[in-house]
């Protein structure tokens, strides 16, 4: 497949929320043929909708454009810290989650061992211990609330340097879970040719009366 096949995929993927696999689309060499493999895959989609996949799709979609990543570097497996670079990652991570989960805080990123053991506990411990060895035992309240007040201080102040991609998210596949999905469409085959033909028009300037179902793609309408 050529690279504006490749992009032409990705945007019937995107337009009707389906993943499809290069082998469905072998021998889909007109829009006729690419118009069937969709409609089978949106009917067998109706009859037998998946939250996973369809959560899948939309993490694989969001990943692919916006780390511009290839179809075959995304897997299941694939480790979010390989994926999401530490530069800039907590503005990525944020806007990673408020595209599949409809709330950037929904997931949080963490800080690293040695900030989080040394702000967020040993700090406050040091202000608890000399709170209570300067003050009367009867203010021992007092030094329980400087020392939570210090954590809570520290976490704030220490937000731009969360990085640490919580355990429980470490793959792409921990993400799907959480992913908000929609309602599924019932397409009509009709309805399917003229989204794909509408498509091919808008994308690559190719004047709609000279599709037709049996238009071959590379041959006819220059798709390389």
């Amino acid at each position: 497949m050529g690279l504006d096949y490749i992009e032409l995929i990705v945007e019937i993927e995107k337009k009707f929320e389906i993943s499809i696999n290069e082998s469905e689309i072998y021998h889909a060499d007109t829009v006729g043929k690419l118009a069937e493999v969709v409609y089978k895959r949106l009917k067998k989609d109706a009859y037998d909708p998946c939250p996973t996949q369809k959560g899948f799709y939309i993490l694989r979609q969001y990943l692919i454009f916006e780390y511009k990543l290839s179809r075959s570097e995304f897997k299941p497996d694939t480790k979010l810290n390989d994926i999401v670079p530490k530069r800039r990652r907590l503005k990525m991570w944020r806007s990673l989650i408020k595209t599949i989960t409809n709330d950037p805080n929904n997931i949080e990123l963490e800080l690293s061992l040695w900030p989080k053991f040394i702000f967020l506990y040993f700090c406050p411990l040091l202000v608890l211990t000399l709170i209570l060895y300067l003050l009367p035992w009867e203010a021992s309240w007092l030094a329980i609330l400087a020392a939570f007040t210090t954590s809570w201080i520290f976490s704030w102040l220490l937000t731009p340097l969360r990085n640490k991609i919580p355990d429980t998210c470490s793959t792409v596949k921990d993400l799907i879970p959480y992913i908000t999905t929609r309602g599924i469409k019932v397409w009509e085959k009709d309805e399917v040719y003229e989204e794909i033909k509408n498509l091919i028009a808008e994308m690559f300037y190719i004047n709609q009366v000279l599709i037709t179902p049996d238009s071959h793609i590379i041959d006819d309408l220059g798709l390389a």
